[in-house]
Order: structure tokens, then sequence, then C-alpha cells
């Protein structure tokens, strides 16, 4: 029954905020959102109080000298021979072994292959060392990583978490996932993600649900969720993911290590599914996700290896990475610090608002940044209301989202990717089978269906028809603000990592990261964690959290974004590495016992 209670009223909802939306306006509708949150709060402590009231969460675990070592620096200790690539891959798998059973992170694992590939860079590493006036191998050469699910990796499954592709198995690498093997890197699996990669929490019936490294009774985050989570729980140096609206950086946020989103047309996105067909490819990226910020920039020009592979006069490939600057010596970095972005159900939390004005003090007091705060909830800015004008946009964000995803008659409709399999597909049956516990699909995924199907049948002048010229407009008067030495640090997301489906219902949250895939910025996630925690290693478990009589959130990561005008990713780059020097970057989970 509360189930059905759940569902009703989450189609209730979504139904009349359409209704509303199209024929009151927006105050109506926002009135009518603050009652939702109401409701779907008090139903989600049901869910709680209903359900289990403990979570098994991962035992004390050792973590290995080598496992703390960034890809650059196992690189250096392979180079010269201070470690070897099978000790370190073997390390490696056998913690997987005793940690994934408690977060499901890895899904598919690939270990004899592995250990080959390690023992083999071995022999090209000491074969050079032997003799140094030879070529030097590449400098990834046996260094473990793993892949998203929904990239194609030779004899990996490639279901994306869809039931009816449970039985693919890739038969080739992606070009990027090619990119790495040819660079030396060890693959030790693929991990977990939402179903068709849509959703912001990656739970699916075919691999189930992934849980937190520091709670698991919080999400993960989608649609890179299992790398996020294998990242934060120590299962590699790196991994490989893909965002269209936050899919590298949510992770990488919930689980309180780096990543970043490219900008368009770097990194290919082919050999993924699902993939982008046509305008997509300007809204989605493909990106590395590291403990480590030093790592994110070296890897992104493997990944970029052969360019974009599209159409060149639709999708202008971008140029390689330059150096990263100085930002010791940019006198003139300008910071816009964006505390807030004014939507009514995703308002930033006392702690995120904290950590966001901290790191813009920082900047200022220490490298003389000229920095600008603006809030869009309270309609402030230090900056004076030509700025705050600039930005107000950003209140809009899920709508100029969902006008971009949908306004390309040329993409694959999500209701078809669905059906792939079946000879029909209804979405109001597989809600129904939902409801009484009979579908194989997941809810946040037919919900989709149904957004997809009203979308199909407004015509585009309505609410949606705007987007993309806003968005143009949009994107122009930013880029004209932030030129060449300018930065925007928002929030990566309004709070840290939700208990699980909690993001039922609150499901536009993600909009604080799918704002910047519109606006096709390069974006670079970084975890900041509280004062009193910046000077441990690793930070408390749930119990000692507890005992401490400190915040629910205490033991969960935090953190911001960074982002910097189109094509300009090594500005976003560079002011990450600064924040991870200030900030003192990844913390280990409570559990970890480091050796």
């Amino acid at each position: 029954m509360l189930t059905l209670a759940i569902i009703c009223v989450s189609s209730a909802a979504v139904a009349a905020a359409c209704a509303v939306w199209w024929f009151l306006g927006t105050i109506p509708l926002a009135a009518l959102l603050v009652l939702y949150a109401c409701m779907a709060n008090q139903l989600f402590r049901a869910c709680l109080m209903s359900g289990p009231k403990t979570s098994r969460q991962v035992p004390p675990t050792p973590i290995a000298p080598c496992q703390r070592l960034s890809a650059v620096q196992l690189s250096k200790a392979y180079r010269e021979g201070v470690l070897s690539c099978e000790e370190v891959t073997r390390t490696y798998i056998e913690h997987i072994k005793r940690v994934n059973p408690y977060i499901n992170a890895m899904v598919f694992e690939c270990f004899d292959e592995a250990i080959a590939a390690a023992v083999q860079a071995d022999k090209v590493w000491a074969k050079w060392r032997a003799n140094r006036g030879n070529a030097e191998p590449s400098w990834l050469l046996g260094v473990p990583c793993t892949i998203k699910e929904s990239m194609s990796v030779t004899g990996c499954p490639n279901a994306s978490g869809l039931p009816q592709r449970r039985h693919i198995i890739s038969r080739m690498d992606s070009p990027v996932v090619k990119n790495f093997r040819d660079a030396g890197a060890v693959i030790l699996g693929v991990t977990n993600t939402s179903e068709l990669c849509m959703w912001y929490e990656s739970s699916n019936y075919v691999y189930g649900i992934s849980c937190n490294p520091y709670d698991t009774r919080c999400i993960v985050g989608g649609s890179s969720g299992g790398e996020g989570a294998s990242a934060g729980a120590v299962f590699s140096t790196f991994s490989l993911g893909s965002d269209i609206g936050g899919s590298i950086r949510m992770p990488a946020f919930f689980n309180g290590v780096f990543g970043h989103k490219a900008s368009p047309h770097y990194i290919s996105n082919r050999g993924q599914h699902p993939a982008p067909v046509a305008s997509t490819n300007h809204y989605m990226s493909t990106g590395p996700i590291s403990r480590f910020a030093e790592d994110l920039e070296p890897l992104c020009r493997v990944a970029a290896r052969g360019g974009f592979l599209e159409d060149e006069k639709k999708f202008p490939p971008r140029p390689p990475l330059r150096r990263l600057p100085c930002i010791d010596a940019r006198k003139s970095l300008r910071v816009f610090i964006l505390e807030d972005f004014g939507t009514v159900l995703a308002r930033t939390s006392t702690t995120q608002l904290e950590i966001v004005r901290e790191v813009g003090q920082y900047l200022e007091e220490q490298f003389g940044a000229l920095v600008t705060y603006v809030n869009l909830h309270t309609w402030k800015c230090s900056g004076g209301g030509e700025i705050l004008k600039v930005f107000r946009p950003f209140s809009k964000s899920l709508r100029l989202w969902l006008g971009a995803m949908s306004n390309d008659k040329e993409e694959v409709v999500f209701t078809d990717l669905m059906a792939e399999g079946m000879t029909s597909f209804s979405p109001l049956k597989e809600i129904f089978l939902w409801v009484i516990g009979r579908s194989q699909h997941t809810l946040p995924a037919l919900s989709l269906t149904v957004v997809d199907a009203v979308l199909q049948h407004f015509p585009k002048w309505g609410p949606m028809g705007t987007a993309n010229d806003t968005v143009r407009e949009f994107k122009k008067s930013l880029e004209e603000l932030l030129n060449g030495d300018g930065v925007i640090i928002s929030p990566t997301f309004p709070r840290a990592a939700p208990r699980h489906h909690r993001p039922i219902f609150s499901p536009f949250d993600f909009q604080y990261t799918a704002a910047f895939n519109v606006l096709r910025m390069p974006v670079t996630c970084v975890p900041i964690w509280q004062k009193e925690l910046r000077g441990d290693m690793r930070v408390p478990t749930v119990e000692e959290a507890k005992e401490l009589a400190a915040s629910a959130d205490y033991h969960l990561p935090k953190g911001v974004q960074i982002a910097s005008r189109e094509g300009n990713d090594e500005l976003s780059l560079a002011v990450a590495q600064v924040l991870e020097t200030a900030f003192g970057g990844y913390k280990y989970p409570g559990w970890a016992i480091l050796e």
C-alpha cells in the first residue's frame, strides 16, 4: 500500500505540475511544488520507518601503500622499479573482493586478463630499465582502472542496466577505452549505472543497487555511480565515466573524488549505450574520475587521442589541451561564486553554502582573485545588478536542459530505447506492473518515458519551445563575462548524498550540474570537507559520527564544481589542483586502515 501511495502521489504531482505550468504559469507552479515537497518528505519518512533500520556497513579494511598513489605517482614507481605492475594489480583485486560485496560498484570483473596484462607490463618496464636509451613505455603502462559498464569493453557486458540487454557482450572496445588499453592501462572490470544512464541513482534490475562507500545507506550518484563509488572505495587508480546532465560530477561529489566533464567535441562519445546521435554530442562529454586532481589532465589527453570521430562540420573537434596555467601568477583570475540556483526544490544546504563561500574567500586572500558572490535565492550579487542579470537564467536550468534534450528529432526517443527487444512497450502498463511489483524497470526510467511522451505531444511553441534561444543568449553573455580568466564555482549538488530512493522525491536536484551541460562548459568537480576533518586522512565512520553527536551528513563528502568558458578546460583543471592543495582533497572512508 505504501508503494501504491508513493506512485500515485508522484504521478499526480507530475501531471498537476505540467498542467499548472502550462495553464497558470510559474508562481502557481512554485506553490504546488512546495506542497509536493512537504508530502514527499512525509512519505519518505514512512518508507524509512517501514524499511530496515540498519544497513550493512563496510568493515575495517586495510589500504596498502601502493593504493595511496595517484596514477602519475604510480607510473613513476614503475619507471624506477620500486613497484611491480603485477603486485599492484593483485593488491587492488584482493581489495575489490573484500569491499565490493558491501557496495556493489563493480558488476563484472576481468581479473585474469588484468593479471596477464600486468605481467606483460612488468616485462616491458624491465626491458626498458635495462636499456634506457630505448623509447620509454607509455606512462599508463600497468596502471589499474575501471570502466563504466555502458561503454564497450571487449568481453564485458554492455547492458546499461536494461534487462533486455543483459545478454549483450561487447566484441570490441569503444574508441576511448581502446585509447587507454593501447596506452597500457590495466582494466579490472566494469561498474554499475542507472537504467539506460538517465538517473542520478545507480540502481537497476540487472545488477541491483550500488552503495556509497562512506555510508552504504546512501546513493553513489549516477549514471556513472559505479565509477564514483569505485574511486571512493579505492578500487583502482582512476575511473572512466560520461556526463550528459552531471553523470561524472554527481558520482564524484557523492563519493568524495575528483571528476572532469570536458568541453564538447574533445573526447569521443562513440561506443556507448545509449549513444548520442546528433545534437546530444554538444552536451555529452566523456571524462576521467580520480582521487587525485593531478591525474585528470594527463588522463584527458589519453582519452582524447584520435579526435572526436564525428562530422567535423557539425561538431568541430577541439585542439589538444594546453599547458595548465599557474594560478599563483594569474593575478587577473576572476571568480564568480554561485551560491544558490534559486529554484524552489533545490535549495543549497547550509554546509554546502559555507564551503562554497570559503572557497571564494581563500582564492581572494591567497591569489588576489576578484571574487563576486551571486545568490539567486536571495537575488543578491556583490558585483551589482548587471552581473545578477547575466546569472538569472540559472534559475531556469531544468527547463533549459529539458528543452535541449527534447528539441532534436534526430535523436533516439527514450521510450524506443526502453522498448529494445520487445514487440511493444506501454509506459502506463509498465508503471502499473511496477506498482504491483511485476515490472523489470525502475520507476525513474518509467517516469522518463512518460515525460518523453508529454514532450513529444506538446507543440514546440510551448514552454520548451524557446529553450534553445534562451541557452544561446545565456551562453553568449556568460562567455563575454568569463572571457579567458573567469570561473564559476558552485555547489555540485544542493546537499550531501541522500539515502537510497530519496531522489525519487527530489528529482530535479540534478539541475545544479545539468545547467553546465547545455552551456557546453568544461567543469571540474572538487571534494572539500568541513574544516575539522581537513587535517585527517580518513573521515569518521557512521558510528563514530553518531558518537560525536555530529550532523547527519558529517561523514559524507561535500564539494564544489568549477566551470570555465568552453574550450578553456585548462583553467578549471588548474583551479582544482589549487583547491586540492588548500583543502586536502580526497579523504579515505572511515573503514579504511591505512598501512
